[in-house]
């Protein structure tokens, strides 16, 4: 799906626009108090709500040239942010078309830089001043503290996507047999914690470390009595590692088997079966009862022939629940736990009716451009 488009859009309401600027003493009295205010909360400059727009300017750039804020700002960003940033390193501007608004949200956001439109064009800009602070960093010591920190958030992100909830000191022994790093538990739990600094996909309570799917602790009582004689499944750091994109799951026998009887019966667009297939994938992982995984058919348009055809379906997908990775199993599947089951059937309902065909899948990139899946953006 090309949303470039939309991210034009997007990139032009949040540039400046006008003539391109290269100094901060230039940029910041140029922005609205409320952008200068919300740049200002981030640095977290106090005093800020008191302060006219002069002064909000002005004790803005102290904050921003400072190189320990500059280089804890970068420690905290991720990959592509890091690239974006190291790509404009040593110019005055670049022009990009089409550029993905969180790719720079954060740092514009904290200040590092600044989007601007001019004559049809957009323009990215790290002010001269940042840049100068940035070059008062030590560039070994900071390149490896940003690696290390990096390392552990991507634990971090593989664990909750992997296991939902974990033990942060059972985490912390992962990551040492897994890595010749000779950290402490008290700065391993450090490390997540300045991460938390900016929104993550994870949070920190009772010494847990724990998926924003679940919105409070006591949500998780019910996983934690179904999990808690259970084993983590605990593959090799490159298989563990995969699982830090909340995109990535194991594409199974069983998966294939379903997509091929798909598009064998029931749809030629690979594309549309594609989309079917990784959302019926997550449906499973989240033990969602098989009503709404036949609801994912219906609303692709995808009409059954009859009952029998149901009938040759349902056991596909019950083969691919059981052999889907849980967070109640702990990151092992109910045929490694010897707890393959069947789906219940009970109730279920086949709509022939016409439906628009939606191709967004719930765990695809929201349109919004924000970097977070459409499940947890603006389908809800």
């Amino acid at each position: 799906m090309d949303f470039s488009q939309y991210y034009d859009q997007a990139n032009k309401a949040n540039a400046i626009k006008g003539e391109v600027l290269f100094r901060l003493s230039d940029i910041l009295p140029s922005l609205t108090k409320e952008r200068l205010s919300a740049i200002a909360s981030n640095c977290q400059l106090s005093g800020r709500s008191k302060m006219n727009k002069q002064e909000l300017a002005s004790k803005l750039q102290e904050c921003l040239v400072d190189p320990e804020y500059v280089e804890a700002s970068l420690v905290l960003t991720d990959h592509e942010e890091w690239k974006l940033f190291e790509r404009l390193l040593g110019r005055a501007s670049m022009q990009l078309n089409s550029k993905k608004p969180s790719e720079y949200l954060f740092l514009m956001s904290n200040g590092l830089l600044f989007p601007f439109y001019d004559q049809g064009k957009m323009f990215y800009v790290v002010p001269e001043e940042i840049q100068e602070a940035y070059n008062k960093v030590h560039p070994e010591a900071f390149l490896y503290k940003r690696e290390r920190y990096e390392a552990v958030l991507q634990y971090c992100l593989a664990a909750v996507n992997l296991y939902g909830y974990v033990e942060i000191k059972r985490l912390f022994e992962l990551y040492i047999e897994q890595n010749q790093d000779p950290l402490k538990e008290e700065e391993f739990k450090g490390i997540i914690f300045f991460h938390l600094a900016r929104p993550q996909t994870f949070w920190m309570e009772q010494g847990y470390l724990i998926s924003d799917y679940f919105g409070h602790f006591d949500d998780l009582k019910e996983f934690m009595n179904r999990a808690r004689h259970k084993t983590f499944y605990t593959p090799d750091r490159k298989t563990f590692l995969k699982y830090a994109d909340s995109d990535y799951y194991e594409m199974t026998p069983q998966l294939n088997k379903l997509k091929d009887f798909i598009m064998k019966n029931l749809s030629r667009d690979r594309e549309l079966v594609e989309y079917l297939v990784d959302d019926i994938q997550l449906a499973c992982s989240m033990e969602e009862p098989l009503q709404s995984i036949i609801y994912e058919f219906e609303r692709r348009n995808i009409i059954f022939d009859d009952v029998e055809q149901v009938k040759r379906l349902i056991p596909l997908i019950t083969d691919v629940y059981n052999h889907t990775r849980l967070w109640s199993n702990r990151g092992h599947t109910p045929a490694e736990l010897g707890l393959s089951k069947q789906l219940a059937t009970q109730g279920l309902g086949i709509t022939h009716s016409q439906a628009k065909s939606v191709k967004i899948g719930r765990n695809e990139p929201c349109p919004c451009g924000s970097g977070k899946k459409y499940k947890k953006c603006c389908m809800n």
